[in-house]
């Protein structure tokens, strides 16, 4: 059964130490992965995972982030959703170099990395990149898993055709999902 397999294999592998409301995140996005995998759409494009996959893992990481950032008057419904330079918790601003990935790209390979220390309790667990790609924004082109064994947290792809800027996000265990700054991509430079 694809759907059990994912999770299982997210559960143990990807999010040894997440709640149960992870668990129930992965589920959900397992399940919408299966029914949408099918589709023509879902290119494979690193990893060995489609589109989907890889949008629904980050979506799953998203949804849990584990301190609020409030809302100012007038700000949009995503606010806070995401740590960047300029939105994270109060009292964090320690943080965002640990945190925050850098996107570098060399020819036609990017390169990502998060100056974070990885340890058994306190440790980088994804790296992922969305792009605009073929017309569509924030597609996620390429997502890596790291373990507490992980010596570094970096990350190189080759970037697919189509794909005109890409944004950098990482995943710390105890900190949540922290988004670099978005780098275009003109593949005629």
């Amino acid at each position: 059964n694809r759907r059990k397999s994912c999770v299982l294999r997210l559960k143990f592998k990807f999010c040894p130490n997440r709640s149960m409301r992870l668990l129930t995140c992965l589920t959900v996005a397992c399940a919408a992965v299966a029914a949408f995998s099918s589709q023509a759409s879902a290119a494979k494009l690193s990893s060995e995972r489609t589109i989907p996959e890889m949008n629904a893992l980050a979506e799953a990481l998203e949804s849990i982030q584990p301190h609020k950032v409030p809302k100012p008057e007038g700000a949009t419904e995503n606010y806070g959703k995401i740590y960047q330079h300029h939105v994270h918790p109060e009292g964090w601003e320690e943080k965002k170099a640990s945190h925050i990935p850098t996107l570098i790209l060399k020819g036609d390979v990017a390169y990502v990395h998060v100056d974070h220390v990885q340890t058994e309790d306190h440790y980088i667990n994804a790296i992922y990149v969305r792009a605009d790609i073929h017309g569509r924004s924030a597609q996620t082109i390429f997502f890596k898993e790291f373990t507490p064994e992980s010596p570094k947290a970096v990350a190189r792809f080759a970037v697919p055709d189509g794909v005109t800027q890409m944004k950098p996000y990482a995943s710390c265990n105890k900190h949540g999902v922290w988004a670099g700054h978005r780098v275009a991509f003109d593949r005629e430079l």
